[in-house]
Parts: C-alpha cells; sequence; structure tokens
C-alpha cells in the first residue's frame, strides 16, 4: 500500500462521542473516542486569546485584570468590565430618584425665574420683577421699608410722638369690653369688672388706671327690639368710665350687648 497522507481521507460528518481517534501515548498508538477527549479538554483549563465567544453561558465567578472591582470607578476604562459590587458601591454615592427632583428637572432654566410645584410631582416657573428682586435681598422689615420709600406711611407719620414705641402706644387700644346688660363681661382688655347701675346704666371699671382722664372712647350697642342709642353719662375718670343706653324714646333701656373701646396716652 502506498503511503497516505491525511488529505487522502474523507472529512468526518456529524461526528459522535462514540468516534474514535488514534493517538500514541509511550510509543504505542492507541484509540481514544471523541467522548473521552471532551472530559480531558473540559477538566483542563485553557488561555483563549483573541476568541470571540458568541452567546456564552457563564455560570460561575467571573475574575482577572479585566474585572474592575473598584467602587469609585476611576479607570474609566474602555477594556475593563465593573463588577455588581463596583456599580452598587458607585451607585449608592449618587443621589436617589425623586419626584421633586425629576418635576424640576423637567423645566427649562431662564433668567428671572425661580421654580414652585404646582402639585406633587409637577413644576413650573414664574418670573421675578426687579422690583421683587429688590424686596427679596433686604436682611428685614426696616430695610423692606426703605426700599418700598414714599409709598409706605413712616412710622412718624402716624402720630406726632417721637418714637415708635410710642406711635405703638397711641394707636393701640388701652381697655375694651363686650358686655350683658346684667354686667357679664363676655370678653375684654384691662377690665376689671361692670357695675350695673340700674336699667340701661353702667360703669366700665378698669384693671389698670388710664394715663390721664383725657381718653377717646367709643360706645356700641346691640339689641333684638328696639334701637339702643348709646352714651356717656359722666367725666370720665382714670379709673373708670359711666355708660348709658337709651331707647327710641329716650327712656332708658337695656341692650342685648353692650361694648366699649377707650384709646389714650
Amino acid at each position: 500500500m502506498a503511503n497516505r497522507t491525511i488529505d487522502d481521507f474523507s472529512a468526518v460528518v456529524a461526528p459522535a462521542v462514540t468516534d474514535t481517534l488514534l493517538v500514541t501515548q509511550s510509543g504505542l498508538t492507541k484509540k481514544e473516542t471523541l467522548a473521552q477527549v471532551d472530559t480531558l479538554l473540559s477538566a483542563t483549563a485553557k488561555t483563549l486569546t483573541n476568541k470571540t465567544l458568541t452567546s456564552p453561558v457563564i455560570n460561575t465567578a467571573i475574575s482577572g485584570t479585566a474585572i474592575d472591582t473598584d467602587g469609585t470607578l476611576a479607570a474609566n476604562s474602555d477594556t475593563k468590565a465593573a463588577s455588581q459590587k463596583a456599580i452598587k458601591t458607585y451607585a449608592d454615592t449618587k443621589q436617589t430618584l425623586a419626584t421633586a427632583l425629576t418635576a424640576l428637572a423637567a423645566l427649562t432654566p431662564e433668567a428671572d425665574k425661580v421654580p414652585y410645584f404646582t402639585s406633587a410631582t409637577q413644576a413650573s416657573s414664574s418670573p421675578v420683577t426687579s422690583f421683587a428682586w429688590s424686596l427679596l435681598d433686604d436682611a428685614n422689615a426696616a430695610a423692606i421699608i426703605a426700599t418700598l420709600g414714599a409709598g409706605v406711611i413712616p412710622y412718624a407719620s402716624l402720630s406726632t410722638s417721637a418714637t415708635e414705641a410710642l406711635n405703638v402706644a397711641k394707636r393701640t387700644a388701652k381697655a375694651w369690653v363686650l358686655f350683658g346688660p346684667d354686667g357679664t363681661i363676655y370678653s375684654d382688655f384691662n377690665v376689671s369688672s361692670i357695675t350695673d347701675n340700674g336699667t340701661g346704666d353702667w360703669t366700665v371699671l378698669f384693671s389698670a388706671n388710664m394715663t390721664d382722664d383725657d381718653y377717646a372712647f367709643s360706645i356700641m350697642t346691640y339689641a333684638n327690639a328696639a334701637t339702643s342709642l348709646p352714651g356717656c353719662v359722666a367725666a370720665p375718670t382714670v379709673s373708670a368710665l359711666r355708660v348709658r343706653a337709651l331707647n327710641s324714646a329716650m327712656n332708658l333701656a337695656d341692650p342685648t350687648t353692650i361694648s366699649v373701646i377707650v384709646f389714650g396716652n
């Protein structure tokens, strides 16, 4: 028989694990099935260089220098793959997803506009005028009043007092009371008691005396039936004010309620 080469043999079609190969072992020619060859190759670590794996299924851990485990992802590499733990570590350092931030992110920043929320999930923006900005940068009420300028009545114009403390004292009621015809007080400030002097006649006693008897007062009554006309029956004193109520016939009468308010120094 003439010598034959590998090219003299036909190619194997649909090889099976039971097919055999001839191998040389220790100088002897032996046969080995494809199943035995597969077992040998499967148990041996292989280094694949410049190989393309099509749809590989990897069931165990991936390791090697191409796997980046740095949670900062500082390598910024095009040839390394970040591990799941590295990605999670990096993501945990970032702002979590929030509905409010998502709503704000949908807005287009514009000069002299401020964002605001229109619902729990939506935001919008509103223009701020130069005048509004001039108020927003003021540190306190005094600065705001200075910015507003002549458009605001200065404290000094509210009275002839030299200080704001005195101005407040001038425009604040020194005493007030709402009471019934029997002298029952319903609500008050700086009134100790009401003396019922008879039908349509009462004395309002102050808890703290007025500074002087030159104070202004107002008396109002409410009646369910006949009209009641209030008035003062005696000169005011620093400690008390006597008031009366008359009906339309100008006779003393008890209304449903009487109210008195006092302003003074």
